[in-house]
């Protein structure tokens, strides 16, 4: 379905490497016109541009880990927990004005690499993903996101991590759980 963000313009921030990248990536090859940055004042890009054209898509990245209490994760996992917040938030704020806020919770993402096992993959054993996701499929929601196809889609978070926190982890795989 290519196509899909044609005549649309995204500013995708932290855009230089890993999601934000493959982001960038697949708005551009779904015709949109990719605005990149690493860091800039994004309330002044949306509290006046959008909100004055009456139209726009913020997707903000949160995190699984934002819902699970973690050993010496609590600063990261808060500051994602926030980034729900504030997409609630800012989907009441701006969304009066046109402008659809949103986020995705990614859970394990890694660039697949040859013969490397990453502490990661071992999080997502016992999941119905089965595997951690690439940056592509992150980039892939937030192109749903941007899209018309989710003109009604408003202040949500959108669950992409492979079943991660919707589901119970059961690490052992060779164990078998039977209902009682």
């Amino acid at each position: 379905m290519a196509g899909r963000l044609q005549g649309k313009t995204a500013l995708v921030t932290g855009a230089t490497s890993n999601i934000g990248r493959a982001i960038a990536e697949a708005f551009a090859a779904e015709g949109a016109h990719v605005v990149i940055s690493g860091r800039s004042a994004l309330t002044a890009v949306i509290a006046s541009a959008m909100a004055q054209a009456g139209s726009g898509a913020i997707i903000n990245l949160g995190s699984w880990i934002a819902r699970l209490g973690i050993p010496v994760g609590a600063l990261y996992s808060s500051t994602k927990g926030a980034i729900e917040t504030l997409t609630r938030a800012w989907a009441a704020e701006f969304g009066p004005h046109g402008v659809r806020v949103n986020a995705i919770s990614p859970g394990v993402v890694l660039t697949p690499a040859l013969g490397e096992v990453h502490p990661g993959e071992v999080m997502m054993k016992g999941t119905p993903a089965g595997r951690p996701a690439t940056p592509e499929a992150i980039a892939y929601a937030a192109v749903y996101l941007a899209s018309d196809e989710a003109a009604f889609v408003h202040g949500s978070v959108l669950d992409v991590d492979g079943g991660r926190t919707a589901t119970a982890v059961i690490a052992d795989s060779a164990r078998t759980v039977r209902p009682r």
